[in-house]
């Protein structure tokens, strides 16, 4: 009987009701199995999303297989934050009233949030901007490649290996140049000048052929590598090279 009697009391005291505000109560059980609940449904959404990514990966574009793992992990946490709710005995449907009255208040207040957030879920819907696309926004001219897109911002990497977070209403509200859209093909324009009386033609020879020694360069019947003059400066040609 001696032995027992510290499990009871330990059971007494995780079944004891705490008053809330209101009329309602909570027990200690209640609160551990909405942390455990918690806990194992965000690493079932992790778990899921990451092996939802590989089986997609094999049968759609990388693009197109994180959006929808992405996707599939806010809802997941989303129905989990549900039942770890019950879990405390709470009334989803009188907490709708309240949710809508909070939800006015935070409106106001968390305006930005939300609105990135709403942003972020169109980019992932819509799919105009994804992971591996090149951009450049008109407003400040930052451009880079895209790796990875959350619902509240997207990371860019620029050219000088810089990440860059950018808030996902940038991309809804503003212009963006997207590069990669619907080609993986990217044209690069590099600007130089030479002085009068080069040889024009050996030039654009010489300016081919390196191009076309770089791995990275396309060389089909769309997508040649080719010369241009641009202008006659003060000093010389103005030039580009189009790979």
């Amino acid at each position: 009987m001696s032995e027992s009697h510290p499990l009871a009391f330990f059971w007494h005291w995780l079944t004891l009701p705490i008053p809330l505000p209101g009329e309602g109560h909570v027990t200690p059980l209640a609160v551990l199995e909405f942390s455990v609940t918690l806990v194992v449904l965000w690493w079932v959404a992790i778990r899921l999303r990451k092996l939802l990514r590989q089986i997609l990966s094999r049968q759609l574009d990388h693009a197109t297989a994180y959006a929808i793992s992405r996707i599939s992990y806010y809802l997941i946490i989303a129905f989990g934050l549900l039942v770890a709710l019950q879990t405390l005995g709470v009334n989803l449907s009188s907490l709708a009233i309240f949710g809508g009255v909070v939800g006015v208040g935070l409106g106001f207040g968390l305006q930005n949030i939300f609105s990135n957030f709403a942003s972020g879920l169109i980019l992932l819907f819509e799919r105009s901007i994804k992971v591996g696309d090149y951009i450049q926004l008109k407003e400040n001219g930052m451009h880079g490649m895209v790796t990875k897109l959350s619902v509240r911002y997207t990371q860019v990497k620029t050219n000088d290996h810089v990440d860059i977070l950018v808030p996902n209403s940038q991309f809804v509200n503003g212009e963006v140049i997207n590069w990669s859209l619907d080609e993986p093909v990217i044209r690069l324009h590099i600007p130089f000048r030479v002085p009068y009386g080069t040889d024009r033609k050996r030039l654009q020879e010489l300016v081919v052929e390196t191009a076309r020694r770089s791995a990275l360069t396309v060389d089909d019947a769309q997508h040649r590598p080719d010369l241009w003059i641009t202008g006659f400066g003060d000093a010389g040609y103005d030039c580009e090279t189009c790979l």
